[in-house]
């Protein structure tokens, strides 16, 4: 009787794992196929385990041939499920400006099946490269706001934490410096401040990085600035020249002492000369410009809340 239970178990599952796995070639190009490959091949390897149970009791009914072909089938399935991803991505990502969000999937699948393998570094790049695409999508509109901010910032988040697993801190670095901004972009300031300053620890570990330190620590200083942190920005801008020495004296400093002279006293004129004069020697780049305008405005704001 237990004889018969299990083979009848074991034909069952076999019978739903074809079904499953037919049902693929419908769903193809959706988001669900991937997970009825997986469940096809799930049930071909609980069908495998059936028939050899059944063939352990001793029984002259000999099942031996059927367990292995249903093990070969969920290994084919999933092979299956991996070229085929394999080619919609190709297919996509040779365009990936006419469809983005179809790239982020096709790369997101792709993502997984290397993860799965084990090829992280394939994996961190592919994530980097999805993070560029959901970034560009995010400034291309106007709609997003504060929330497509945020999920640029966690894809460049995903890519910094692949890439730092494989020790490759320079591609790590600059896809921390994007969280970082997009996370001050989001206003979400003190987030943006810590993955700043674990850029700048980075990089001071690294005789080949460490001459990013000041500007990115730099960086840091305008979020807390942005925060309405005045004695925090002092406070970490000490910090930051013990971090680095070289940061003391350097054009970087005196920019910051003087924004911050200027917020002390709630000087605009002064805050908007301060600004220009850096701006005409070294170029400040479009993050800069914005998160600077952010504070000029909070000055604004409390001059004509004062009057």
């Amino acid at each position: 009787m237990r004889l018969t239970s299990m083979l009848h178990a074991g034909e069952s599952t076999f019978a739903a794992a074809e079904s499953a796995s037919k049902s693929v070639a419908r769903l193809f190009g959706l988001s669900s196929a991937s997970s009825k490959y997986e469940e096809a091949a799930s049930y071909f390897q609980r069908a495998g385990k059936s028939f050899q149970t059944s063939e352990k009791s001793g029984r002259k009914r000999v099942r031996r041939t059927v367990a292995v072909r249903t093990a070969t089938r969920a290994s084919r399935t999933m092979n299956t499920r991996r070229r085929q991803h394999t080619s919609t991505q190709r297919t996509v990502l040779k365009k990936p400006e006419a469809d983005p969000a179809a790239a982020v999937t096709a790369l997101e699948s792709a993502m997984s099946i290397h993860t799965e393998r084990g090829r992280f570094g394939m994996a961190a790049r592919l994530a980097k490269e999805r993070a560029e695409i959901l970034e560009s999508i995010a400034n291309e509109t106007t709609t997003g706001g504060a929330a497509a901010d945020e999920r640029v910032a966690e894809a460049y988040q995903q890519a910094a934490d692949l890439y730092l697993g494989e020790d490759a801190r320079s591609h790590a670095n600059a896809c921390l410096v994007k969280v970082a901004e997009y996370k001050a972009l989001a206003g979400e300031y003190s987030q943006a401040i810590q993955a700043f300053e674990q850029v700048a620890k980075l990089s001071l570990e690294n005789s080949l990085l460490r001459y990013h330190a000041k500007d990115t620590l730099m960086r840091a200083t305008i979020c807390h600035l942005c925060a309405s942190d005045e004695v925090g920005a002092r406070r970490a801008l000490q910090n930051y020249i013990q971090w680095d020495p070289s940061m003391a004296g350097s054009r970087e400093e005196r920019l910051l002492q003087e924004l911050l002279e200027a917020v002390s006293t709630g000087d605009i004129d002064a805050f908007t000369q301060t600004v220009y004069d850096y701006d005409s020697i070294s170029r400040l780049d479009p993050w800069k410009t914005s998160m600077l305008l952010r504070v000029k405005n909070q000055l604004r704001q409390a001059e004509e809340d004062l009057t």
